[in-house]
Order: structure tokens, then sequence, then C-alpha cells
């Protein structure tokens, strides 16, 4: 595992559009996520998400298939403003692979160790400043789920969570082919794998050099 340098996830899934209903565990407004390829560089922490989505609700945009692409690289300048860059990087951890990788790192430090039904997690605390729950199975002993708390603006403070299921043999290792997140509660996406590949070339996921070298935003506040 710790010899993987890249890894490339494409598939299909659900996204969940929480705090946009009535009640937060409402699901009338979902998207189909009809293609999605994520594509990370392990070792340099670079990753990219393209995915295409189809509303599935009337309001706003209409029906039309909605194309989304973020992408994160190592650096203290972004385009985007501190908070929003510090999401992506935990975002990175959503993976057993990347998630394992942190835990393992000596300079990462590993508090709580316990036991929940058929899980043993463990709290990791990263060297940037980053905190995530692993949990593993005691059985398999692979990774069930990730959990970091975050700030939500409706919920207030949440824990999210992505699940792993359905795992696979990929280039020798064992690889989920079901990712499900929720916050707290509430499911927010749900992608199933249908192709997989490790070591391919991630070179093209640099960031371009005018937005290494750009400041970062400073986030207004909003006027009441």
């Amino acid at each position: 595992l710790l010899a993987v340098k890249t890894l490339v996830v494409e598939g299909e899934g659900t996204q969940y559009n929480l705090g946009q209903d009535i009640v937060p565990g409402a699901s009338g407004q979902t998207y189909a996520v009809t293609q999605y390829k994520r594509t990370m560089d392990v070792t340099a922490e670079r990753a990219r998400t393209e995915l295409v989505r189809v509303p599935k609700f009337t309001y706003w945009q209409g029906l039309a298939p909605q194309r989304q692409v973020q992408g994160i690289d190592k650096g203290t300048a972004s385009r985007i403003a501190a908070s929003a860059a510090q999401d992506r990087r935990v975002e990175l951890l959503r993976h057993p692979i990347s998630a394992v990788r942190a835990a393992l790192d000596s300079a990462a430090r590993l508090t709580n160790l316990r036991s929940e039904g058929r899980e043993s997690l463990v709290d990791v605390h990263t060297v940037d400043g980053r905190e995530f729950t692993l949990a593993v199975d005691v059985s398999t002993k692979l990774p069930t789920r990730v959990i970091t708390p975050a700030n939500n603006s409706n919920l207030g403070d949440v824990l999210i969570s992505t699940a792993f299921a359905d795992y696979q043999t990929v280039g020798g290792l064992q690889l989920p082919t079901r990712l499900t997140t929720k916050t707290d509660d509430f499911t927010t996406a749900d992608v199933r794998v249908t192709k997989q590949a490790l070591d391919v070339d991630a070179s093209d996921l640099a960031a371009p050099p005018g937005a290494g070298s750009a400041v970062a935003p400073v986030p207004q506040p909003p006027k009441v």
C-alpha cells in the first residue's frame, strides 16, 4: 500500500441536496451522477474530481446536466479561500489508501484506540493539522469508514463519514467499490465504482502556475 503512487476511480452514483429541503432527511432533491472520475496522486497529495450530475428535480437550473471539476495541489496559495482548501485536503482522506497511509505516517499521532461493535477505531492527527477517525473491520482488517469533524451552516457541528464497502482486488490491493458519505445521519453522496486503476500517469494534476502563485482570497463577511 505504501508503494502506491496514484489512483484513478471511475463510476456513477447519487448526490443529495442536504440543507436545501424542508427537513434535513428529505430526499426529494437528488442528483443522478452519470459520470464520476477521481484521480489522486497520493504521494504529492494532488487530486482532481470530475463529474456530471443531472438534477432529478425541476427547481433552479432545470434538468440540464451539470459538469463539475474540482482540484487540489499542495501549497499555501490557491484561487479558493483557505477554508475551502482545507475541506479539499480533508476530502483526500476519504479513501482507504490515503487514510491508511496518513495513519501510518511516522509523524502522525494516533490516540483513543477503541472498539465499537465489529469495528476498531483510532483517532489520527496528521502533521499538517488534519484530524480524522479511521475505522477497521475487526474480522477482515479492511477499513470500513473515515470520520471527520466539520461545521454545517444549517446543522452546526457535525461528523462527516465515508463508508467503504464491496471490496475487490485491484493491482494486488483490496479496494472498495462503494463509497457512501453522510453528514451525521443524512446521506449526501453514494458512489458506485465501475473501474479502478493504480499507478497510472497523473502528471497533469499540478495546479496551473497562475493558481499556484495567486493569493488566497479573503472571505467577506455576509451582509445581514
